[in-house]
């Protein structure tokens, strides 16, 4: 009986703060110009196949996903020493997963979306949203396994045929 293969995602191997493009973006860019930054010259795209990307391949591509401009602020972030998360939520109204930074900035803890072009930095889009998962940068906590499954389908479709395994697993 052939074995089952089963492929793991690490979600850490996606926070790169020490990367050297991160590191030049903490040193020459304060927080609210990373955050513009990324809203207006890294384009929003999603592709028919989710597929994540380090925050190095994103930085090059100069486009991304809400995942792959997260996890770009998440590192920056981190390299900064500032406290934050990254939020993943489903929306309910577009049927569709989200994911966008949470900081704890000049003391208060403020929404870094960096996919919506029309929102100011510290300002989150006005729609419902439910709470699936959150992730610091090392740990990951999913508060509703069913969405988190359904969010993280696509990606994990895509890793199986590619790497040609039975499932896909994200810790």
């Amino acid at each position: 009986m052939e074995e089952e293969i089963i492929g793991k995602i690490d979600l850490r191997e996606y926070v790169t703060p020490n990367d050297e493009l991160i590191v030049k973006m903490a040193n020459e860019l304060t927080v609210e110009e990373a955050y513009y930054y990324l809203r207006d010259k890294i384009g929003y795209y999603t592709e028919e196949k989710d597929y994540w990307k380090t925050p190095r391949q994103t930085l090059l591509d100069g486009w991304g996903d809400c995942f792959d401009k997260s996890m770009v602020l998440q590192s920056y972030l981190m390299a900064k020493g500032i406290p934050s998360y990254v939020k993943f939520v489903f929306l309910p109204t577009e049927f569709s997963g989200h994911a966008y930074v949470v900081a704890y900035y000049n003391g208060e803890e403020i929404p870094l979306d960096t996919t919506c072009v029309s929102c100011e930095f510290g300002q989150a889009p006005d729609m419902p949203e439910i709470l699936v998962a959150t992730f610091d940068g090392e740990n990951l906590d999913v508060v509703n396994d069913r969405l988190w499954k359904l969010l993280t389908l696509s990606v994990r479709e895509t890793i199986k045929e590619r790497s040609k395994v039975a499932d896909v697993v994200i810790v």
